[in-house]
C-alpha cells in the first residue's frame, strides 16, 4: 500500500499569517535573519522544503507548531483548533525570584500552557521530583487542597516546594522523605509564590 505524503500548505499559510500580522517580507526576513528573497520564495510556493532552522524561526515568530505551520489550513480552521506555543522562561532554583527577567535567555516550549508561568530546572532530587527534571510553576493559578506549591520563607529568603493541605486552616507539608513535618500556613512568614501545574521527568538512555 502506498501512503500519500501530507500536502504542504506552507506557502498559503505564510501569506495568511503575514497578511494578518501586517508584516512585509523584508521585515520578516530581518526578524528571522534570512534574506527577503527566501521569504518571497516561500510565499510564492517556489520553495516548499526550507531548512529546519527556517521552519523553527517561523514557528517561533508566529507562535505556532511546525506541523500547523506546514500542514494545517490556517485560513479555514478555528483559532481554538490551532496549537499555540508558549515560550516559558527556564530558570535555576537560585534565580526563581528573577524569572520574569530571565537573564539566561533559556526557554521551554509548551503548547497551550498557563499564563504567568515559568519552568525550574532541578539540580538535585526533591521529594517526588527527580534531579534534572523540570517543574512548571504558575503564579496566577490559585492553589487547591493537595496541590504542590512553591513557597517562599520570608525569614530565610529561600524557596521550598510543599504540599498544601486545606482544612479548617491551611497547612504546608514537606515532600522530603527525611523531613516529614507539617506547618500551619502563616502569611506573615510564608508566601505561596505559585502553584506547581506540571512536571516533566527527563529520562536518559545509556549508549
Amino acid at each position: 500500500m502506498i501512503t500519500k505524503e501530507p500536502h504542504s500548505n506552507l506557502s498559503a499559510n505564510l501569506q495568511h499569517l503575514m497578511q494578518n500580522h501586517k508584516i512585509k517580507s523584508v521585515e520578516l526576513a530581518e526578524a528571522l535573519g534570512v534574506s527577503a528573497e527566501l521569504i518571497g520564495k516561500l510565499k510564492n510556493g517556489v520553495l516548499n522544503n526550507p531548512t529546519l532552522k527556517v521552519l523553527t524561526g517561523l514557528s517561533f515568530y508566529f507562535n505556532l507548531t511546525i506541523q500547523d505551520l506546514v500542514f494545517a489550513n490556517l485560513a479555514t480552521i478555528k483559532n481554538s483548533e490551532i496549537k499555540i506555543l508558549n515560550y516559558l522562561p527556564l530558570v535555576e532554583w537560585e534565580t526563581i525570584k528573577d524569572w520574569k527577567e530571565n537573564k539566561s535567555g533559556k526557554t521551554v516550549i509548551l503548547e497551550n500552557s498557563f499564563n504567568s508561568s515559568f519552568a525550574v530546572n532541578l539540580n538535585e532530587n526533591y521529594g517526588i521530583f527527580s534531579k534534572g527534571s523540570l517543574i512548571f510553576i504558575s503564579t496566577e493559578t490559585p492553589p487547591q487542597n493537595n496541590d504542590y506549591v512553591l513557597v517562599l520563607s520570608k525569614q530565610q529568603d529561600k524557596f521550598y516546594i510543599r504540599k498544601l493541605i486545606v482544612e479548617e486552616h491551611s497547612y504546608l507539608q514537606s515532600i522530603m522523605p527525611e523531613i516529614n513535618n507539617v506547618i500551619e500556613y502563616d502569611a506573615a512568614n510564608y508566601l505561596i509564590y505559585g502553584t506547581v501545574v506540571g512536571y516533566q521527568k527527563l529520562v536518559f538512555f545509556k549508549g
